[in-house]
């Protein structure tokens, strides 16, 4: 499929997550706002850590198969895999194809690279699996252990056993590994004949990769502390999440034990992993506040506490992933071209879009409560011209958008200007801080 068709049927997929939920990413922001602003932002860089290790984490993966990797060009890889999960939803497996394809383009063996990445993600599911047991026992002597829970977390240890039987096949089978690549390859070569076209894979595909692929189980076998090193660091990237949501607890509610936490915090992450739905959106918002309610957290503080998580830990780094897959290496600098494009153009319409949103808050009657707030530090005067020229700045959006879509440099200049405009008087006239952030967000992608 030509890129440039790949390149927009995400955005579609993009744009569908974010308008079928957008009444949830507004709870979200809401939640967010409504915390003590310290602890959420203690919360958020704990995140941003929490992220940064992520990376690290297959850093020591591939350095344990034998691959060359650097920190910083994983961080956006690993990110920008996030939303290629959401928005391609096939078992995790477009986020492996583009750690794949970045590894490949970078000169690495692409059979190792595969290697690599269902090392970290066995890993993961282990270290998850790990502290899963201890939140379940903790829910078991409690009383509040489901049956779903226990469905869940068998289907975790299933899929943590089907990617480590995947990685030691190499080792223990390597006539098996062979025979399974040549029947890859003669089946995508076979479906290619069908539909009368070249062959997908070439004659030495399936032994070359087989190789290498037997390579790299045999160096996760001699590298068991390299292993080792990998599970300990994902260990210590769950426990700074685990730390982050702690941390709201503060900001919302109160300290809370370690047992809820730990039982909270693995169920949540149990169900993002093995939820039908893409990273578990529209489940784990549901079945996180039940586990917390559960063990005797109120409803209203378990339900803050885990919106304002997913937040942090899933709907902001999901944004980053569709920003950063731009800058992701599975772009030839011809297809960069592309992807500059592309990303133009998105800008122009969501540039459109908040000149729609900026006209509809403007008539729509600001909370009543956001108001008496707003009467205390700021005249009357400044909230009625704020309503305005948050409408002119509306129409000026609209027209702007046009000249974004033909690449008019004047008009990046002014839709700068006018996004910033947007962010004052948003909060001026009614501390609309939903519409401020999106403008932010948006005025950062320009």
């Amino acid at each position: 499929m030509n890129r440039r068709w790949i390149l927009w049927l995400l955005v579609i997929g993009f744009v569908w997550v974010i308008f079928s939920r957008y009444a949830q990413i507004k709870d979200l922001a809401q939640t967010l706002a409504a915390g003590a602003w310290q602890w959420v932002a203690v919360a958020a860089l704990l995140q941003v850590i929490y992220y940064w290790v992520i990376a690290v984490s297959f850093q020591a993966a591939f350095y344990t198969v034998e691959v060359k990797s650097r920190v910083r060009d994983l961080l956006p890889v690993t990110l920008a895999a996030l939303f290629i999960s959401v928005v391609v939803p096939v078992t995790g497996m477009a986020g492996v194809a583009l750690f794949v394809d970045d590894a490949n383009r970078r000169g690495e063996s692409p059979s190792r690279a595969a290697a690599g990445t269902l090392l970290q993600l066995a890993a993961n599911f282990l270290a998850l699996t790990l502290i899963l047991v201890g939140g379940m026992v903790y829910l078991f002597f409690q009383g509040n252990l489901k049956a779903y829970e226990v469905i869940a977390a068998l289907i975790l240890a299933a899929i943590t056993a089907m990617w480590s039987t995947v990685l030691l096949l190499g080792a223990w089978r390597p006539l098996s590994l062979q025979r399974l690549f040549a029947w890859l390859q003669n089946t995508a070569n076979g479906l290619a004949r069908r539909f009368r076209r070249p062959p997908y894979f070439g004659k030495d595909w399936a032994a070359r990769n087989a190789s290498d692929f037997i390579d790299a189980s045999h160096a996760i076998v001699r590298h068991p502390k390299r292993l080792l090193a990998t599970f300990a660091i994902l260990m210590g990237a769950h426990a700074i999440s685990l730390l982050s949501l702690y941390t709201l607890f503060l900001a919302f509610y109160k300290p809370v034990s370690i047992g809820v936490l730990v039982a909270g915090y693995s169920v949540g992450i149990l169900f993002q992993t093995v939820s039908p739905t893409p990273q578990g959106i529209g489940v784990v918002e549901g079945v996180m506040p039940l586990v917390f309610s559960s063990l005797s957290v109120p409803g209203a503080a378990a339900t803050t506490v885990s919106l304002g998580f997913r937040g942090l830990a899933f709907w902001i780094p999901l944004l980053l992933g569709f920003v950063l897959i731009r800058r992701t290496r599975s772009f030839s600098p011809a297809e960069r071209s592309l992807t500059i494009d592309w990303g133009v153009r998105v800008v122009a319409i969501l540039t459109g879009a908040m000149g729609l949103v900026n006209l509809l808050s403007a008539l729509t009657p600001p909370s009543i409560y956001r108001l008496d707030i707003l009467d205390r530090v700021s005249p009357l005067f400044l909230q009625q011209s704020s309503t305005l020229a948050s409408a002119l700045t509306g129409f000026a959006l609209l027209l702007l958008a046009g000249g974004l879509w033909r690449h008019k440099r004047v008009a990046w200049l002014l839709a700068v200007f006018a996004l910033g405009l947007s962010i004052f008087t948003n909060l001026a006239k009614g501390l609309d801080y939903e519409e401020a952030i999106v403008a932010g967000l948006l005025l950062v992608g320009c």
